[in-house]
Parts: structure tokens; sequence; C-alpha cells
């Protein structure tokens, strides 16, 4: 087994559920194997129907106990939880913004932390890392790893 982390490829997603999916997987990143998320993408895509925004939104406690049982995926309740939660944010923010995209522009003039912060703040088992991790897979303007707490 590959231990370490990989260094993703900034990418703007094409469409809102990309940024749910992208922001899904820094989810499953925090405290995991990078590769390891990686490895399991594909099955973790499938159980989560794609990261269709309006499908994950709608999971059910059911939906919640079949991913808990699925071995193919990473079975953490809790990520499980906040990506439910986090698309029912998505599509509220979608259904102000018009797109998660346009939500983002309006806070890219902000300093950094203050993004970070609003996004670690808004989103749930992110925190500050993942947060930083999310804007830079999502090609926002983001300091430098060994820089990503400077509050200045």
């Amino acid at each position: 087994m590959a231990f370490g982390h990989i260094i993703p490829r900034p990418e703007i997603p094409d469409t809102d559920d990309g940024y749910l999916e992208e922001l899904a997987k820094n989810i499953f990143r925090v405290g995991f194997n990078w590769i390891v998320v990686e490895e399991r993408w594909p099955d973790i895509q499938e159980a989560f129907t794609e990261f269709q925004i309006a499908k994950v939104a709608a999971f059910t406690d059911e939906d919640v106990a079949r991913l808990v049982d699925n071995s193919k995926i990473i079975r953490h309740r809790k990520k499980i939880g906040a990506i439910i939660a986090n698309a029912q944010l998505i599509k509220a923010i979608v259904n102000e913004h018009g797109s998660f995209g346009q939500y983002l522009a309006t806070f890219r003039d902000d300093p950094y932390p203050v993004r970070r912060d609003r996004i670690a703040d808004s989103f749930r088992h992110l925190g500050k890392t993942g947060a930083f991790c999310f804007l830079y897979c999502v090609n926002e303007k983001v300091p430098s790893w060994d820089d990503r707490f400077t509050e200045v």
C-alpha cells in the first residue's frame, strides 16, 4: 500500500456538482492517506450518485446506513453526514447565487484568511486546512502551503 499524499492539479469544476465532489474529496482526505482516497474514489463517486447535488441532498438515514455498510468506500459516518449536509447547503447557495462559482466570486476579493474561514465555518467537517485544500483544488487564489495559516 502506498503512503503519503498527492498534490492535485487545480481545476475549476465544470458544474456545481463538481464543486460538491471536490468538497467531498477534501473531507475524505482529512486524516486519511490521500492515495487511499484516490484509489477508492470511483467507488465513492458511485456510492454518492456521482455527487449530484439534488440526489445527495435528499439522502436519508437509510442512505447513510447503506453507505456505512459499503466496504468499497471510506465508511466514516461523520464525514458521510457532513457531505450530505454540505450538499444541502450547496443546493441553497446555488438557488441564491445561481451557481457555486458565482457564490465564490462574491468574496473572491477578500483577504485569504477571510475566504478560508468563510468556507471552513460554512461547511461541515472541513476545517482551515481542508478549506485551503478545497480552494486550491477549485483553482481559487491561495497562499503557499507554508503560508496557509498566515493571517495577513
